[in-house]
């Protein structure tokens, strides 16, 4: 039985935009329930800024009941809405004070719960701490080539007020987390009062680990044949994730031989049937699956899939499905776009370098013991035991 060290410091982890199932889990749960075994008490307080996402955030509760985090969800103003931080600021005093919790520290995921925290902080006393996930404006600039008419003319205002939110979480931030030196170097070019640190997206090892007994079971299971090999995608069908270029690839990968075959692992299955079309699904697994079954998958699998596109924001980015690809043990395809990750691919011995527009020639299968040896520098890089410390800092000091 894991000891529970005595609670020392209580806080809140701060959400907007309810419970998204792609980072709840993975990014969220499993980094409280890891910090309060160090002794730091979070509670998750999430803010909805539609019906839409508030009537799913109750149905996520229902599933996370069993977990064991407590978890809060309010409904907030749109952040589109002029004023909306201080408004929102406004809202989260009041469920403070009618709930009597006085949070040591908040920690904020992404800007905007910076800018609202930023706007409590100047009526109450706490450690804001700016959780920086990713390059906002570039990420904005992308999003606003799709747009087009009236809504490309009024971009400037949402630019606008993605900048202002980026100065006053500099300014109000007593630290700040980044997910890559990159990212740090980014921002910290700019004036600042923070702190900072750099801890990159980590998966929990108990639930992404290599075992070679594990990968024979599933391999049994999914009737697999020995000499099968397999290549597996885990994620969405983003755009930025590259997904048809990985099906691209996935179809020459399965076409090369009848003990060529795939999985896919996505929450998107309805909109992975427009990809299909004449693709032998015999030899095909698409899935939705939960965090604690995605590891048999990726045991069972030989090869992984992780594909971006070089720009700015993915050369800042810190991918989850890295750290746990890694630490099933898995090779990964994969570009060079995201610096931290192909670094440490390379340090770990499982990247397979591809680049757009070339063939890729598919290695020999890694043995279980290479599959272990790199499973066992990523737990010692990539898992939440290995960050915790960083994190225990972090709230304590």
């Amino acid at each position: 039985m894991t000891r529970i060290k005595k609670v020392e410091k209580k806080g809140i982890f701060l959400l907007y935009g309810g419970l998204p199932r792609t980072i709840i889990e993975s990014q969220v749960i499993a980094h409280v329930r890891a910090m309060r075994k160090e002794g730091v008490d979070i509670e998750v307080w999430s803010y909805c800024v539609t019906e839409e996402s508030y009537v799913d955030a109750q149905e996520m509760l229902k599933k996370l009941n069993n977990q064991n985090i407590p978890i809060k969800v309010f409904r907030g103003f749109r952040p589109a809405l002029p004023f909306s931080e201080v408004l929102n600021a406004i809202l989260l005093k009041h469920h403070l004070t009618k709930t009597k919790f006085n949070p040591s520290f908040i920690r904020c995921r992404t800007e905007y719960s910076a800018s609202v925290a930023g706007f409590l902080k100047l009526t109450k006393k706490f450690t804001l701490i700016w959780d920086c996930r990713g390059d906002s404006e570039e990420e904005f600039l992308l999003q606003r080539k799709q747009w087009r008419g009236i809504k490309r003319m009024l971009s400037f205002a949402k630019l606008y007020a993605i900048r202002t939110r980026l100065f006053w979480a500099s300014k109000q931030a007593d630290k700040t987390i980044f997910v890559s030196e990159s990212l740090k170097e980014l921002h910290t070019k700019k004036k600042h009062n923070y702190i900072s640190s750099v801890i990159p997206c980590v998966a929990d090892s108990t639930y992404f680990y290599f075992d070679p007994t594990l990968r024979s079971n599933m391999r049994k299971q999914l009737n697999l044949n020995p000499s099968d090999k397999v290549v597996i995608y885990s994620g969405s069908l983003a755009v930025w994730q590259c997904f048809e270029e990985t099906f691209c690839l996935i179809k020459k990968f399965i076409n090369q031989g009848p003990n060529f075959k795939a999985i896919i692992l996505t929450p998107d299955l309805k909109a992975l049937r427009q990809y299909l079309g004449d693709c032998p699904v015999e030899k095909l697994l698409c899935i939705s699956a939960s965090l604690t079954e995605v590891n048999a998958y990726l045991n069972a699998a030989d090869y992984s899939l992780l594909l971006r596109r070089p720009g700015p924001i993915n050369r800042v980015a810190s991918p989850v499905k890295f750290a746990e690809y890694c630490l099933a043990g898995l090779p990964i395809i994969m570009t060079n776009a995201v610096e931290q990750s192909y670094q440490l691919a390379n340090q770990f011995g499982n990247a397979i370098t591809y680049a757009f527009g070339q063939e890729l020639t598919w290695p020999d299968i890694f043995t279980d013991a290479e599959r272990c040896q790199i499973a066992e520098q990523a737990k010692s890089v990539l898992s939440h035991e290995y960050v915790s410390n960083k994190y225990r800092e972090i709230y304590q000091k």
